[in-house]
């Protein structure tokens, strides 16, 4: 292992980037625009808390943490405060209370499908929405079963930093730039979240799918609850090894290049109309929405009225290890190499 850097100069509370090379982790990365697919937070000593797929929220030593990966970059903040303990008592507090959380990195790709501007002409990329959101909607019911919070990673890190004190503005809140907005400071358990006019501002892309239902004259709600018909016989829900050979075909055909290894597009099954893809969209916010109001709250401070609301809350919060990554409140401070 050729490190870059010395581990042991990583100080508690930086905050490590995963550039890994999974199916699932380029198709984060290649929908999010971003150059990494998950985050960690390191606790000191060259441990690192993290949400992992089968684990859920756990604690592993860097070397093991950075295995499987192309590289690991490692960040803080520009501005540090005194002490970073605030925040490293709150990752603690999630930690302590692992039991009650599990990670879904398939939530984060279909949040990330929902709320990216995607070409959703392209009969691959609907395909992929649509495996995508239903093998989430899966998990949320799973979660919701075990009695546990799906917590992606990055919300993970996220919250450790914007929730070490309280109020509105603290010096430990990473402020997040996106592609298509100015600076905002979002904040998790949905409060409302502001620009630098005053404006209300969220990361759902207007051109998004999300951002275009919501758009539409009758609105989000309306718009799902016309499409749960629709969702009353669903597909089976694709393998593991399906949505790998689905995501590598597009990622193949987005590149322009074929792989021996990619199927054929017509390998997927017919195209997914709309109003398949909007019962996708509409049974998994019925699932967040049943998780939430059974208490088992996600994002949000309160439930919310109906399952649109709950989807547009939990877009509106949602924070990607791309969105972190691209901080102008964090710096780099060196990387490792596997």
């Amino acid at each position: 292992m050729a490190l870059s850097f010395d581990p042991c100069n990583v100080q508690p509370a930086d905050i490590l980037f995963y550039r890994s090379n999974t199916w699932i982790g380029k198709a984060i990365r290649k929908l999010d625009s971003a150059e990494v697919s998950h985050a960690g937070l390191h606790l000191g000593n060259g441990i690192i808390g993290e949400a992992l797929m089968k684990e859920g929220l756990t604690q592993q030593n860097v070397e093991t943490s950075i295995q499987g990966c192309e590289w690991v970059r490692a960040f803080r903040m520009k501005n540090e405060p005194a002490s970073m303990q605030p925040v490293l008592d709150r990752a603690n507090f999630y930690l302590a209370n692992k039991e009650r959380y599990a990670f879904g990195q398939i939530l984060l790709l279909a949040m990330i499908c929902m709320t990216r501007k995607l070409d959703l002409e392209n009969p691959l990329a609907r395909r992929l929405v649509k495996w995508v959101t239903d093998k989430s909607a899966a998990f949320v019911r799973w979660a919701q079963d075990n009695g546990k919070q799906p917590m992606i990673c990055s919300e993970f890190v996220y919250r450790s930093y914007d929730e070490a004190v309280s109020g509105d503005t603290d010096p430990y809140t990473i402020e997040i730039t996106l592609p298509w907005s100015e600076a905002i400071r979002p904040r998790l358990l949905g409060w409302r979240r502001r620009d630098q006019k005053g404006e209300t501002a969220s990361h759902v892309h207007p051109d998004s799918l999300l951002g275009r239902l919501a758009s539409q004259p009758d609105g989000l709600n309306k718009t799902l609850q016309s499409k749960k018909v629709f969702a009353a016989a669903p597909e089976s829900l694709p393998s593991d090894d399906e949505l790998d050979r689905l995501i590598e075909t597009y990622l193949d055909e987005q590149s322009g290049t074929r792989l021996k290894a990619a199927a054929p597009p017509q390998a997927f099954g017919v195209d997914i109309s709309d109003d398949s893809l909007l019962a996708s969209v509409a049974s998994f916010a019925e699932d967040l929405h049943a998780a939430t109001d059974a208490g088992k709250k996600l994002c949000l401070a309160t439930p919310s009225p109906n399952p649109a609301t709950t989807l547009q809350e939990v877009a509106a919060d949602f924070v990607t290890p791309g969105d972190l990554f691209r901080s102008k409140s964090l710096t780099t401070i060196g990387e490792l190499r596997p």
